[in-house]
């Protein structure tokens, strides 16, 4: 992280726990530096917090993505070994739940580095 971003988050933390649950209204208390500075402040961590909760999506999909699709490889497999559509089925649900779980632990992150959210 640059120096300009560590006094940037800085600034941005010390107006935060200034400003508190105050909201605009505290921001328009301030005087005309100190607002745009304020300003600046709430829109960073916005936007951090919008990223945090992108990623999060974007782990969720992957983990799903990545149990469907093998999972259902499996289904095909017990298709054309001569599974039943409800055994088939079962085995998906069961794979698919199996995998799921799997991808929430630790060992999910080397399987899918996406899940890591400090990438």
């Amino acid at each position: 992280m640059s120096e300009l971003e560590e006094v940037t988050k800085a600034k941005a933390l010390e107006y935060q726990k200034e400003l508190g649950d105050k909201g605009l209204q505290a921001i328009f208390e301030l005087g005309p530096d100190e607002m745009g500075a304020a300003a600046f402040a709430k829109s960073q961590i916005w936007a951090e917090n919008y990223m945090k909760e992108y990623q999060n999506i974007g782990r969720i999909l992957s983990r799903y993505f990545m149990a469907g699709t093998s999972s259902f490889q499996a289904f095909q497999d017990a298709r054309e070994e001569g599974a039943s559509d409800w055994e088939a089925a079962a085995l998906f649900w069961g794979y698919f739940s199996g995998m799921y779980a799997i991808m929430g632990t630790d060992i999910g992150e080397h399987i899918l580095p996406e899940l890591r959210l400090s990438k």
